[in-house]
């Protein structure tokens, strides 16, 4: 099953005893294949890969430990494992929203991811973002931010 390595390396953690987001839990996506190739294009743009490839087979593979390094990352600025500031995970939300729909696709959403994402997502430590303070402008610029259906606070 490839396309659910994401949620598979999720279902591993919880196992493992970490504490997921319980807003993570209850959403589910119609196609978990666009799904894990937008966390695999996050995955290869942490990696420092500017130009990165969504192919079907590198999902099942076993990680790297550098690959299973970037997940981690990228499943905590997804708001998997850590609840973050609601603006946050609004933006997040949104992000979410707008990008694994088509996304394993739609050469035009990952060219914006592409182009869109800032030198800081790729050489930030987790450690050194302070979640009480950051937005999601910090990983991400205006060309991404703009085309994100935010829903409004609750």
């Amino acid at each position: 099953m490839p396309n659910y390595f994401f949620r598979n390396y999720v279902e591993r953690a919880r196992v493992r005893g970490e504490e997921v987001n319980p807003e993570d839990e209850t959403y589910a996506y119609a196609d978990t294949q666009d799904e894990a190739a937008l966390v695999w294009a996050l995955v290869q743009l942490r990696l420092g890969r500017r130009h990165f490839n969504i192919v079907s087979e590198a999902l099942k593979r076993p990680l790297a430990p550098a690959e299973e390094g970037a997940l981690q990352f990228v499943t905590t600025i997804w708001c998997v494992f850590i609840v973050k500031p609601r603006l946050y995970q609004l933006q997040i939300e949104g992000f979410k929203r707008y990008f694994v729909p088509g996304f394993a696709t739609d050469g035009d959403k990952q060219r914006q991811l592409q182009e869109g994402v800032r030198a800081r997502f790729m050489t930030t430590p987790l450690e050194d973002v302070d979640w009480r303070k950051v937005d999601l402008g910090f990983f991400f610029d205006e060309t991404i931010l703009e085309r994100l259906p935010v829903p409004e606070p609750a």
